[in-house]
């Protein structure tokens, strides 16, 4: 299985700035001021971590694809 990483909508970011000061490893500033994602593999020993990021986050920009505790099987019809 491959690492989760995490994904930042640019568009819904509001640049609050919560996620670039908890998650340094990850997420920066862009040339235009604006959050950017700047390493989107995430380790297991970051995962909790940046869930809690992920949660937090007041426009919804973040989400971690490939995280096994989001990821179920396509069950039903």
């Amino acid at each position: 299985m491959d690492a989760p990483r995490l994904c930042l909508d640019r568009e819904a970011c509001t640049t609050s700035g919560h996620c670039r000061s908890r998650l340094p490893d990850h997420l920066g500033t862009g040339t235009d001021g604006a959050t950017a994602l700047v390493h989107a593999e995430i380790s297991p020993r970051e995962l909790a971590a940046v869930r809690d990021v992920v949660l937090e986050c007041p426009s919804g920009a973040l989400r971690i694809d490939g995280d096994p505790l989001y990821d179920f099987p396509n069950v039903g019809p």
